[in-house]
């Protein structure tokens, strides 16, 4: 009787032990996109951008999105004058992702898992609490995850006078292409300013 005791608490600390490296998430927070070296030319709206690396993603988004098939970038757009500018994300050449999808497929997966710890807990009951533990974990890290990338997300709106757009867009890696372009309104005439990507590749700041 003892000795089944102590083999059911092996289990609890070994089901525990597993979950301690298991469902986190931790990213830093979003600078801005600044050209390299020198200050963006300056015009009426200048902008600057950084394609994400395998480094970068891990370190701003706590994913690798590159493996995943999505290419992020990091854009910056500054309102050099008194008046008001309409930003749209469908105005940009590139074909972008919506950002809540790639979270969805950033998600801490733990089904494999709990079946992993549930079904053996029909015999051995004490099986189910790291099953639980880790259900718990991996939804309140996946919760973490999207309300990050939300916060990140380069949205649609209005740049009031020298006011900064700036976030990340989501592009499938394979139909990314530096040279692209991004159409700003002017919200007053309506007038359409065109902005080119070339020469304003730069870092995060």
């Amino acid at each position: 009787m003892l000795s089944s005791k102590y083999l059911s608490l092996f289990f609890v600390v070994a089901g525990l032990a597993c979950l301690a490296g298991c469902a986190r998430y931790k990213a830093e927070p979003l600078g801005k996109a600044v050209v390299h070296g020198v200050a963006a030319p300056k015009s009426r709206v200048s902008f600057a951008y950084h394609v994400f690396t395998k480094n970068d993603c891990k370190r701003y988004l706590g994913r690798d999105a590159l493996a995943k098939g999505y290419q992020p970038i990091l854009i910056t757009i500054t309102n050099n004058t008194r008046q008001y500018f309409r930003f749209s994300r469908d105005k940009i050449s590139l074909p972008t992702v919506p950002t809540v999808k790639v979270a969805r497929h950033m998600h801490t997966k733990t089904l494999e898992r709990s079946m992993g710890y549930g079904v053996p807990g029909i015999v051995l009951w004490v099986l189910i609490v790291p099953a639980l533990v880790d259900g718990v974990r991996s939804y309140v890290c996946n919760y973490k995850l999207d309300q990050d990338f939300a916060r990140k997300e380069l949205t649609d709106q209005l740049i009031g006078p020298f006011g900064t757009a700036s976030g990340i867009i989501f592009v499938p890696k394979d139909k990314f292409s530096e040279n692209f372009t991004i159409n700003i309104i002017d919200a007053e005439t309506d007038a359409v300013m065109t902005i080119h990507s070339d020469k304003v590749s730069g870092e995060i700041a």
